[in-house]
């Protein structure tokens, strides 16, 4: 019952959390997530970020009791009901405990710890953590404060010094004293990209411990702004894809359940890292090799992701575009390449604003939808490409630069095509009379106008010819 009222409780909170979120807040707020941390990550790496703390809470919603939160709702301004109705349910809670499968009889009073699983525990989570990155910005200048949940992050700017970050984490560690929370050492880091013995002394004094790259939320970036997955399992992948050879389902199901279980392992953190480029390309042949049943082995790339859709190898699309110099368009509505004359080509989505379209559809002389005849033949813009051309006389010649040719004259009529052919199985049947293996070569071709065929059986001296009175002259048809 508690989860269901309390589920209605946190969706009216959603109009109060954006009141006090910050850019730095993220985890538990409704509109934020992992992705945003990882943009302002990046963003602090393109501004020359080289330094940062790396911080764990541990047993962060453990340490979370029903007297600190009633302060904290009570300084965001929070609904007046909030604060007494967790305080009402959490302050008479009985529990139960367990250890590596030992259970304790008794239930126990415990006076500190909001459920995880609780639909108010990320709106609690997340107030608390705002608190705490508006004290350290308060306290310290040139540090940039990001927070997901219990995973903090002080990023120092360029501007900054050693000193800087000194302050912010002697400020977080002022704040964890007053709320009764402590870091985990194994998990908290001084990452830099130029150790030095300023970074080392820090991280001795508060107990850290080095790196040269930044982990967090499941992604690791390198100061120069490339992220990898560490916890990628290569083995799991490509043991779930073999396991799905065994399975008894169509084509569809199985590019279903390749979405479902490969996809996401590579995707997650897609636009800020990827594994390893070896690491994609075992788990492509691995997909290569569960539909090489139906599509063979030897099937062009390009068509064998077209016919299973290219979600099952994003990668491969994007190498293709960067390859032939294709790029998005400032709207990131359109993907636009630039042909081999110089002129631009628009592939836009069903979704373009009317605007995007209405720019798009503008022409070089500033008329709005021109038409093909208006592009060739009158606007300004492109007269120096038509100046050598005569104007049109029909409408072929303006629309299709088409040109009047004379009537091609009737082909010559064929000798007794039927004959030709019988004369032809006769010498067949001669030869294969002697021999049990023979040669036969044809040709066809056509000079002037006139397409002619020969075919030889066997002997150089037993070749016949003939034409066709078809329309179509070609060689190709002569073949």
């Amino acid at each position: 019952m508690w989860r269901i009222g309390a589920k209605f409780v946190a969706r009216a909170l959603r109009q109060w959390a954006p009141e006090w979120a910050s850019e730095s807040d993220h985890g538990g707020l409704p509109g934020r997530s992992i992705s945003d941390v990882l943009f302002q990550v990046q963003a602090a790496l393109n501004r020359g970020m080289t330094t940062a703390a790396l911080m764990d809470v541990a047993g962060y919603f453990d340490a979370m009791n029903a007297k600190m939160l009633k302060k904290v709702f009570a300084h965001l301004g929070a609904p007046v009901q909030l604060a007494p109705l967790m305080e009402s349910f959490y302050s008479g809670a009985f529990r139960y405990f367990c250890f590596e499968g030992s259970f304790d009889p008794e239930y126990h009073v415990v006076h500190s710890g909001i459920a995880q699983g609780c639909p108010l525990s990320p709106i609690a989570a997340a107030a608390l953590s705002h608190c705490w990155s508006e004290y350290i910005k308060a306290s310290c200048n040139n540090i940039c404060v990001q927070i997901f949940m219990d995973d903090r992050t002080l990023m120092l700017e360029p501007s900054g010094s050693c000193q800087d970050l000194e302050r912010a984490i002697s400020a977080s560690a002022t704040f964890d004293a007053a709320f009764s929370l402590s870091l985990s050492p194994d998990k908290c880091f001084i990452a830099s990209s130029r150790p030095s013995a300023q970074t080392a002394q820090l991280a001795d004094r508060w107990g850290f411990s080095t790196c040269s790259h930044l982990e967090l939320l499941g992604v690791c970036f390198d100061f120069e702004g490339k992220g990898t997955i560490p916890k990628f399992s290569l083995r799991k992948a490509v043991l779930r894809l073999r396991l799905l050879r065994w399975a008894q389902a169509s084509t569809r199901a199985r590019i279903n359940l390749v979405r479902a279980l490969i996809m996401p392992c590579l995707a997650w953190a897609s636009g800020f890292a990827q594994p390893s480029r070896a690491d994609l390309e075992a788990v492509r042949a691995e997909v290569r090799f569960l539909f090489s049943g139906g599509y063979g082995g030897d099937t062009a790339t390009v068509a064998f992701f077209e016919l299973l859709g290219w979600g099952l190898e994003p990668n491969f699309a994007l190498e293709l575009l960067a390859r032939t110099g294709w790029w998005l368009s400032e709207g990131a509505d359109a993907f636009c390449r630039r042909d081999a004359q110089g002129g631009t080509t628009w592939f836009f989505n069903k979704a373009a604003p009317a605007t995007a379209l209405h720019n798009r559809t503008r022409c070089l002389c500033g008329a709005s939808r021109p038409s093909r005849a208006h592009l060739l033949w009158a606007c300004p813009s492109t007269e120096d490409i038509r100046k050598d051309l005569d104007p049109p006389t029909h409408r072929g010649e303006e629309r299709l630069l088409s040109k009047h040719l004379r009537e091609q004259p009737l082909p010559p009529p064929a000798v007794d095509e039927a004959g030709l052919v019988e004369e032809i199985a006769d010498t067949i049947r001669e030869e294969l009379t002697m021999s049990q293996t023979i040669v036969l070569a044809t040709d066809g071709s056509a000079k002037d106008g006139i397409a002619a065929h020969s075919v030889v059986v066997n002997k150089c001296d037993r070749a016949f010819f003939g034409g066709n009175d078809s329309e179509d002259q070609s060689s190709f048809r002569a073949e």
